[in-house]
């Protein structure tokens, strides 16, 4: 029982990450956007998800660091904001330089077929700002045992996710869809760092 209390949590995160990073291209196709229309979305969000993917490793390290130090919060407390603060300027780095080189990206990646793909990726990219720092913000949730509160911060963000796409795809397309990814992203952060600042207060910060 005390194996279940602990992994339905993570299960649930991973199905609430899967549903808001990943229901924007079944919305598109349930809410009747053409096949060639939801391949220029997809093929912005495979850039994206590649330099995510490329995060991975770092987040996976600062889990570790994070996890050895649960018990020195005061440390947590300072490395958590600075760690973040750098993943902020990444992705604003990332955002700044995919505005100007996004036309090129895409047409070397995929071609000249994926016309629509530069102003998606161009727009998703700013979820960048949001995806690298809250890649901190989960790893030191996770390091603190905040399970819970991180799976009510991501089944909010699928909700609203959801919520968005359902309202705003039918009458903006595929840029609807790339705004909804990074108010997701929004308010995970904004959970994120309320249960944070909670726990950390709580233990005397």
């Amino acid at each position: 029982m005390s194996l279940y209390r602990i992994t339905l949590p993570l299960l649930w995160i991973s199905l609430a990450t899967a549903i808001y990073f990943r229901s924007d291209m079944i919305m598109l196709q349930w809410l009747g956007v053409p096949e060639a229309k939801i391949g220029q979305y997809a093929a912005a969000f495979r850039l994206i998800e590649a330099v995510i993917l490329l995060a991975n490793p770092l987040a996976i390290i600062l889990f570790r660091r994070m996890r050895k130090r649960h018990d020195d919060l005061k440390t947590l407390g300072q490395d958590i904001p600075r760690a973040a603060l750098l993943g902020v300027f990444i992705g604003v780095v990332c955002a700044v330089t995919i505005y100007f080189l996004a036309d090129p990206v895409v047409s070397m990646t995929y071609g000249s077929k994926y016309p629509d793909s530069s102003n998606v990726l161009t727009v998703l990219s700013l979820a960048l700002v949001f995806v690298l720092p809250n890649a901190v913000f989960t790893q030191a949730a996770l390091a603190l045992e905040l399970d819970r509160p991180y799976a009510w911060a991501a089944s909010v963000a699928a909700i609203v996710n959801i919520g968005l796409n359902f309202i705003f795809i039918e009458h903006y397309g595929l840029l609807a869809a790339a705004w909804s990814t990074i108010a997701a992203e929004v308010i995970l952060m904004v959970v994120l760092i309320f249960a944070l600042s909670v726990k950390i207060k709580q233990r005397g910060l």
